[in-house]
């Protein structure tokens, strides 16, 4: 198999996500989004930081991992940015642009304010209708 940078690797780590389904059925345990390698989870980005990082590598044309491996390489989705309670202006300015909405930066620190407190409310992600909808609110 064929790891990031060129490395070559005889064990088949693709594989290791495609056991945790039939585990999860055998043991009655299920399986947290967050646990190491075999989470569903694991390619959700949120924070700040860690978006800010991805995307200014991947305009740059390197595909990096804020992880120590790519999630590909177990078997796993690619990275995917969401937006929750740990998002930071990074991530608001990410999907601001995904939408096409231009705003100011007292604009954004009042949608990631909202953004945050509704993760918190939820206790889960936000769609980004939800996010489209607060930030037609904030606009106004």
């Amino acid at each position: 198999m064929r790891l990031p940078w060129g490395c070559r690797s005889s064990f088949l780590t693709i594989k290791i996500n495609l056991a945790t389904p039939p585990s999860d059925k055998a043991s009655f345990y299920l399986l947290l989004p967050n646990k190491p390698i075999v989470g569903r989870g694991l390619p959700a980005l949120e924070t700040g930081t860690g978006v800010d990082f991805h995307t200014k590598f991947e305009k740059a044309g390197f595909k990096i991992s804020i992880q120590p491996f790519m999630p590909e390489v177990v078997g796993q989705e690619p990275f995917k940015l969401v937006l929750g309670k740990n998002s930071g202006n990074a991530t608001i300015e990410y999907f601001l642009d995904k939408l096409g909405i231009k705003a100011t930066e007292d604009q954004i620190e009042e949608i990631m304010g909202r953004v945050k407190y509704e993760g918190r409310i939820q206790k889960s992600l936000i769609s980004e209708s939800q996010f489209a909808n607060i930030c037609k609110e904030v606009m106004r």
